[in-house]
């Protein structure tokens, strides 16, 4: 439940006047606010909002800026795949994608006939300019491009430093061109890289407490045994053989935690020793979803998925 509770959209910071329409009704922004699909966000004159995605990536909005959230995704067979679309109706849009695991994973906005899309971590500008063209600038990492005309669709690939430029009136197919981006200069761009610095590590720091916070006894307390044989004996008393392999997968999880809180203290031989055991108990769940791929496919699948899920976390 902690985790579900985890995977929210949200207003994050509110300058100035924001707000948010959703079903035809306009809402006064305020931070916290829960955002969903196919709310639409607006900031007025000298006015901003930060939204935090999801998949814990940020988006900013510049004043006279409009986005509509297009689509939230998390597939709840596999929590690390997720899927986040914008339209960038007006304005600017800085976006910080900053953790996307799953292949499938995806993070994008669309800009008249332009889309932008992010597959891993990534940082990019873009806007709707007043001469009716969208701007993208990838400035970390790479940003894919789909430009879609009456005659063809394009697809190019942004490397950091280069900006593209797409006129979305041109009957024929846009002429992009990319080169040297200048926008390190740009005081939005500066000031939005000061403001990720901070944004990632205040994450990094959510996902330790997250991490301290499975577990409270770590080896070498005298609880620890006790703990052992409380959780052995609980496994051990579910009759229901699925039940009985989650609860394994959730004291396999715990384990993982228990090495990376020992690894940061410094405890090497202790936490090796954890690991040995996650892996241990990891084969032991391999090995019954190959026993009952056949006899109970529901569930092999379903228990595959969440060891993807952890597997792809702790990679």
């Amino acid at each position: 439940q902690q985790v579900e509770a985890s995977f929210v959209t949200s207003l994050e910071e509110v300058s100035g006047t924001v707000f948010v329409v959703r079903e035809n009704q306009q809402i006064r922004g305020e931070p916290h606010f829960l955002l969903k699909a196919n709310d639409v966000i607006k900031t007025e004159k000298d006015s901003k909002a930060v939204i935090r995605f999801l998949d814990q990536s940020v988006g900013r909005l510049d004043e006279n800026t409009e986005v509509k959230i297009a689509k939230l995704f998390i597939n709840p067979f596999n929590k690390t795949e997720t899927i986040v679309e914008l339209v960038l109706r007006e304005g600017r849009f800085w976006a910080r994608v900053i953790n996307l695991i799953d292949n499938l994973s995806r993070f994008q906005v669309k800009a008249k006939n332009t889309v932008a899309v992010a597959k891993k971590k990534a940082a990019f500008d873009i806007s709707v300019t007043a001469k009716g063209k969208a701007k993208v600038s990838a400035v970390q990492n790479r940003v894919d491009l789909v430009v879609a005309t009456d005659k063809k669709v394009i697809e190019t690939t942004l490397m950091k430093g280069f900006t593209a430029e797409i006129k979305t009136n041109a009957p024929l197919a846009p002429q992009i061109h990319a080169e040297q981006s200048g926008d390190q200069k740009d005081q939005w761009v500066a000031e939005n890289l000061a403001q990720d610095k901070a944004y990632i590590d205040a994450v990094k720091q959510e996902n330790q407490a997250q991490a301290n916070g499975q577990f409270q006894v770590l080896p070498g307390s005298p609880f620890y045994a006790m703990k052992e044989i409380s959780e052995g004996t609980k496994i051990a008393l579910t009759l229901d053989a699925f039940a009985r392999q989650k609860k394994l997968l959730a004291a396999t999880q715990e384990k993982f935690a228990e090495a990376q809180a020992l690894f940061a203290k410094g405890d090497m031989i202790p936490a090796q020793e954890l690991l040995r055991q996650f892996q241990s108990q990891m084969q032991e769940l391999l090995q019954w979803i190959w026993d009952n791929e056949v006899n109970n496919p529901v569930q092999a699948f379903a228990l595959q998925s969440q060891i993807r899920e952890a597997l792809n976390a702790y990679q």
